[in-house]
């Protein structure tokens, strides 16, 4: 529920992950695969969750929305409220297939589908708005192993799309009077979200990327931000007080030491774009958004953006 300038919008979400379960709703389980659900299940201890793809293996660098933690959050087991047999079988021999991909080539795919509608009382010009997103995720582990030097190729690609006639739920909440964004459910048709290389090194407590990436990836995070799963409203879902630019070009690195501390930076294309290479914008228009961080984590374990940070940040002027 949003409430801006006498303005009242309304709306459902609908979030379907490729498992055997009835779309609406999954069993919470207990104690910290609970905590998992929200966020992306990196954390929690590895012997006590079962992954039917067996995506315990896949390199996690980077926060909630990353595509790590999406991929062993939707690979996690899970007891459903309202299970279909046939259904099962189904999506069993789909996770098999999932399994051997990983085991035979350590490729790991996923796939989702979200739509989102809304109704506002008060608009400028349509009172409901739906839009979709399908997306294609993954990684390819290219060399090594998670637990020492690892190598991997990560990609996102999605397609988000009007429901029916007139405008999208990010769009709404704009008429609606509202100063920012209610949703981030657009429409850009296909759009390169992510591909970049990703190294770590020793269990991943160092590593790069560079590539075409979603900066809020890496900067800033925490673990309830994302989306599709948490809060989707920009209020919550990012921090106002940053001018985060989307999807592009740029680099990150980060470092942990002393068992719970970490440093981490990044620049990226302040110009970036979803629907376009960036190279243009990259390298010779070379407006950057550059950031560095400093933080505290509870330990291997944490929760993708768990943890305590201080974050300072710099975007060069526009033209």
């Amino acid at each position: 529920m949003n409430r801006t300038g006498g303005s009242r919008a309304a709306g459902f979400c609908l979030f379907l992950l490729f498992w055997p379960v009835a779309v609406v709703a999954q069993e919470a389980v207990p104690d910290t695969a609970d905590r998992q659900d929200a966020a992306g299940p990196q954390s929690a201890d590895a012997d006590s969750l079962e992954f039917k793809s067996g995506y315990d293996d896949v390199v996690v660098a980077g926060g909630a929305t990353s595509v790590g933690a999406d991929l062993q959050d939707d690979d996690l087991d899970k007891n459903p409220l309202l299970g279909v047999n046939v259904v099962g079988r189904v999506f069993d021999k789909y996770y098999a297939a999932k399994r051997w991909l990983n085991k035979k080539l350590r490729l790991s795919v996923g796939l989702d589908y979200s739509f989102l509608n809304q109704w506002s009382n008060f608009s400028e010009t349509d009172t409901q708005a739906a839009s979709g997103v399908f997306r294609i995720f993954g990684t390819w582990r290219v060399f090594g192993s998670k637990q020492k030097l690892s190598g991997n190729i990560v990609y996102r690609f999605e397609n988000r799309h009007l429901i029916g006639s007139g405008i999208t739920p990010r769009d709404l909440g704009f008429d609606g009077g509202s100063s920012l964004s209610t949703a981030t459910f657009k429409e850009f048709g296909w759009g390169n979200t992510i591909l970049y290389w990703k190294q770590t090194f020793k269990n991943e407590r160092y590593g790069f990327v560079f590539g075409t990436m979603d900066p809020g990836d890496f900067s800033d995070t925490y673990v309830m931000l994302t989306a599709y799963k948490a809060f989707m409203n920009d209020a919550y879902f990012n921090n106002p007080t940053v001018a985060l630019p989307q999807q592009g070009l740029g680099v990150t690195g980060w470092a942990r030491f002393l068992e719970n501390w970490y440093v981490s930076g990044g620049l990226h294309d302040a110009n970036g774009s979803p629907t376009s290479w960036g190279f243009d914008t990259f390298f010779e228009v070379g407006e950057l958004y550059t950031w560095a961080e400093a933080g505290w984590v509870p330990g291997d374990d944490a929760l993708p953006g768990e943890g305590i940070h201080v974050n300072v940040w710099r975007q060069d002027a526009r033209a």
